[in-house]
């Protein structure tokens, strides 16, 4: 339950007050996720004064602010193609409308389109206090611990680097029941990601060479059966979706 409410006007006074232990202070973005907040009594602090949702093209990388929302995210035109049909597809259009980038990471689980996409490409994020970094990876394994007391500001995603997102779901645009997304340096380097479910998507290959990328989503798939599809099947369309994928690079 939400039991005080705070519109920040500088950085300054967010941070004061998420950096407190008592009440936790959770960052307010879009909204969607904390309105229907029914756990323990938090309070929030609204960032919409805080200009958040700027982009910064730097060299070899494109800095998204915290707050910009997932339409907005969707209309860069600097953006791979394959990460653009990924937003698409984690909220319908009223909702990408208010929806942070931030907040939808944030509360993402496996199943998540934008956290499969951006894992894929190596996205990492910058927080305050102290303008550290951690990467996606890294972040969504230990989010938990991670999470109390730190104001996201930035993601930042390479801007040399080509994706590809497909998924099978339900309807088209529904969260998928699989997801495979694939990322391709001009170096080579390769790195692929599975979702559609578990707490978070997973990393199954991060190397110069993809030849055993099925046999390694095979193994993460292994153990993925749910109420929304078994095992065997997830093994399967993972098996034909990297390879529909892998396909497209010699023609």
């Amino acid at each position: 339950m939400i039991i005080e409410y705070h519109r920040a006007t500088s950085l300054d006074d967010a941070l004061a007050l998420i950096v407190r232990q008592k009440p936790i202070t959770l960052p307010l973005g879009g909204g969607t996720f904390l309105s229907q907040h029914t756990c323990a009594d938090c309070a929030v602090v609204d960032l919409q004064d805080l200009k958040l949702d700027k982009v910064e093209k730097k060299e070899g990388s494109l800095s998204i602010g915290s707050a910009l929302s997932l339409y907005r995210f969707s209309q860069l035109p600097d953006i791979p193609e394959g990460l653009r049909k990924a937003v698409l597809c984690e909220r319908g259009f009223n909702l990408r409308q208010v929806s942070t980038i931030a907040g939808v990471l944030v509360t993402s689980d496996g199943r998540s389109s934008l956290a499969s996409a951006l894992l894929a490409i190596d996205a990492s994020f910058v927080w305050l206090p102290g303008e550290n970094a951690i990467s996606l990876e890294g972040w969504l394994s230990s989010r938990v611990a991670w999470m109390p007391g730190k104001l996201i500001t930035q993601i930042v995603i390479p801007s040399q680097v080509s994706l590809w997102y497909e998924s099978v779901a339900r309807s088209p645009m529904d969260r998928p029941l699989l997801s495979i997304a694939i990322s391709r340096w001009f170096s080579g380097r390769t790195r692929i990601v599975v979702g559609g479910f578990g707490e978070y998507p997973v990393v199954v290959l991060d190397q110069f060479n993809p030849i055993e990328a099925e046999n390694s989503a095979d193994d993460i798939c292994h153990n993925s059966q749910d109420a929304l599809a078994s095992a065997e099947y997830r093994q399967t369309v993972a098996r034909v979706l990297i390879h529909r994928i892998i396909s497209r690079w010699s023609k």
